[in-house]
């Protein structure tokens, strides 16, 4: 053939390309050719054009100058930021202000402490919760001892069938009742069975391990409890899964009271703290620790971003020194960024020397937390009110000021709780002066603003319906 010296055609393809690294791509390709003019100048040949399909396969190497355009985009990096938190206190009135510094002052001091007559069970179990029972006469090594229970009414309350156990021996023939129940889950799944178990729980545990008569504990196999927690609302429902004691003998479930003539208080006693977090990543967890000379007074954890932390500062708990309290706050995000922020806080220690060396005034201080308050209610039980009359009203003196606080747990409005508290707080202040007049009242209804219990357990929720007095009196010089 007498080939041509030039040909026309329409070429259209599509091809694909596959990088192998940063700057080597593999390139699959396809393309078809419409021929415009004849393949050959020979005459015999004129009429004669070819179009053409081609499949093909390139390999490509980039040059090191532009290796840059070929790199991926980096995502986003997340950030976060922990900056130095807002530490606040309360004022009698319940406002908040910064805090400065804490006082530590050596003082006669006295603290009731409720005994919650309940033994939570978790639902669907007939056997409790290791962290809200202790059963101290399995876990631990001696004989349990009332005297060695912690100033703490959570802990003191973790320890209830101890307790129980420990005042039967002391009151042989003391008959006791324990009435299981059950919460409107377990009612409406068919466990009523859950009821006697659970009150067999205790049964079993007083008589194996405090060599209680079992023919002296009668078990009751109930349904809801008769004064039942919220059956609308999780938490609630949840302190439902129960056994109740009861017993004709006070000795049996009376408070705990620490008495000293020396404690050491701190002042403000309730410390909020306001983290200051900087992030676009979500919080995984994070942890609260507060130290004094090295020593951890307190631990907190958690997960998600804490509006506020609080810490009830318990009797003896700070050093008898002028020895700051130091904090550090630590977040972890879900990206595994890690950062923290570490302070003080100056403390001041006053001791009765020193008192006496500055003519400082002296004081004792009573506390009184008067517990159960039933759910969602404000009307003082006949147990309170033995305990008014027992230990409240004979630690009154005629130059005592008393101040009484009204609590409610998170459960339910937060405003209708506010009122609930003042109610519950207006009612304890009446019954007082009723039988003690001429003395200083002062009442405040805090609701579940400040939550001095841990309120995601049910012993906090419990011990959180309550109103706390404390009888304040300065001593004579």
């Amino acid at each position: 053939l007498e080939d041509k010296a030039a040909r026309a055609a329409l070429a259209v393809g599509a091809g694909y390309v596959i990088p192998l690294s940063r700057n080597v791509f593999l390139t699959p390709e396809a393309s078809f050719r419409f021929a415009f003019t004849n393949i050959s100048s020979n005459a015999y040949y004129d009429s004669w054009t070819v179009n053409q399909f081609r499949l093909g396969v390139s390999l490509t190497f980039g040059l090191a100058r532009y290796e840059e355009e070929y790199k991926e985009k980096p995502t986003t990096e997340r950030t976060l930021t922990v900056k130095e938190p807002s530490l606040r206190y309360y004022d009698k009135n319940m406002d908040l202000h910064p805090l400065a510094q804490v006082k530590v002052e050596e003082v006669q001091y006295s603290e009731l402490h409720p005994l919650i007559p309940y033994v939570f069970f978790p639902e669907g179990k007939s056997t409790p919760t290791p962290s809200l029972q202790v059963l101290a006469a399995e876990s631990e090594a001696g004989e349990f001892n009332i005297n060695n229970l912690p100033s703490d009414a959570e802990q003191i309350n973790t320890y209830t069938l101890d307790i129980v156990g420990s005042r039967l021996k002391s009151n042989p023939g003391t008959n006791l009742t324990v009435t299981g129940t059950i919460n409107s889950n377990e009612l409406k799944n068919n466990q009523k069975y859950l009821a006697k178990e659970r009150g067999d729980f205790v049964r079993n545990y007083l008589v194996a391990n405090y060599n209680a008569d079992p023919n002296k504990i009668t078990v009751v196999a109930g349904g809801l409890p008769a004064k039942p927690s919220s059956k609308a609302d999780p938490d609630g429902d949840a302190e439902n899964c129960r056994a109740e004691i009861s017993s004709t003998n006070p000795e049996i479930l009376k408070p705990i009271i620490v008495t000293s003539e020396r404690e050491r208080v701190a002042d403000p006693a309730l410390i909020e703290f306001y983290p200051n977090i900087v992030t676009d990543d979500t919080i995984l967890n994070w942890e609260l620790i507060y130290f004094q000379s090295g020593t951890q007074l307190k631990r907190f954890v958690g997960s998600g971003y804490p509006s506020h932390i609080s810490w009830q500062i318990a009797p003896n708990l700070l050093k008898a020194a002028q020895v700051p309290i130091d904090y550090q706050f630590n977040v972890e995000t879900m990206s595994g960024l890690k950062k923290g922020v570490e302070g003080s806080i100056p403390v001041d220690f006053i001791s009765f020397t020193r008192k006496k060396s500055e003519d400082l005034p002296d004081r004792s201080i009573s506390k009184f937390s008067l517990v159960l308050f039933d759910f969602d209610s404000d009307v003082i039980n006949d147990k309170d009110k033995q305990t008014i009359d027992q230990y409240v009203i004979p630690a009154i003196k005629a130059n005592s000021t008393v101040q009484i606080y009204g609590y409610t747990d998170r459960i339910g409005d937060e405003d209708y709780n506010k009122k609930l508290a003042q109610r519950r707080a207006n009612n304890v202040q009446k019954y007082i002066a009723g039988k003690v007049k001429n003395v200083k009242y002062e009442t405040f209804g805090i609701g579940e603003g400040v939550q001095i219990f841990n309120n995601d357990t049910p012993t906090g929720r419990q011990l959180s319906r309550t109103v706390q007095v404390y009888v304040i009196t300065p001593k004579s010089k």
